[in-house]
């Protein structure tokens, strides 16, 4: 029989798995055999945090590859919520057309926000360099953002709608 702090361990370990895709799970599972497992798991944690060595190989590892979008949004789900809505609706929004609907105007964005090197040749990739960028955005930045800089596309029917929309509001405005 485990201990109450086992069965803990285990069930977040299960909650890690459940997150991750297959292949993500098997590159942490390599990446952890990497770590030398000897050392790893025969370490009491206080040993792992007094550790320099194994620290500066953890840090080499996670800084050699690059974190995708789907990582940092799955991080800013447990970690900040509220960005993560943010950036996640947005996302949603971008790649439905709902906003920034051609690829030039996701272009000029990147150029307003003097990120024009975020720029690719494929929409998508340039997409998730723009969620990337404003992942590092503190919500009411990314918010401004949005309020400033992304507005709804506007077809020819809903333009008469806006307008009629506009005037009951303030009738004195044309």
């Amino acid at each position: 029989m485990i201990s109450k702090k086992e069965k803990i361990a285990l069930l977040h370990m299960l909650a890690i798995k459940e997150s991750l895709t297959s292949t993500e799970f098997n590159n942490v599972l390599r990446e952890v055999q990497n770590l030398s497992l000897d050392l790893f798991f025969s370490m009491k944690s206080n040993e792992v945090k007094n550790n320099s060595s194994l620290a500066t190989k953890t840090n080499s590892v996670s800084s050699s590859k690059p974190k995708t979008l789907d990582f940092i949004l799955k991080s800013l789900r447990v970690q900040d919520a509220e960005k993560y809505e943010l950036l996640q609706q947005l996302r949603l929004n971008l790649r439905s057309g709902a906003v920034l609907k051609n690829f030039s105007d996701i272009k000029d964005l990147l150029a307003k926000l003097d990120q024009a090197s975020l720029i690719t040749s494929s929409k998508a990739s340039t997409i998730n360099n723009l969620l990337m960028f404003l992942s590092k955005k503190k919500s009411n930045e990314i918010r401004d953002i949005i309020k400033n800089h992304i507005r709804p596309n506007v077809t020819h029917d809903d333009k008469g709608f806006n307008e009629l929309a506009n005037y009951i509001i303030d009738p004195t405005k044309k």
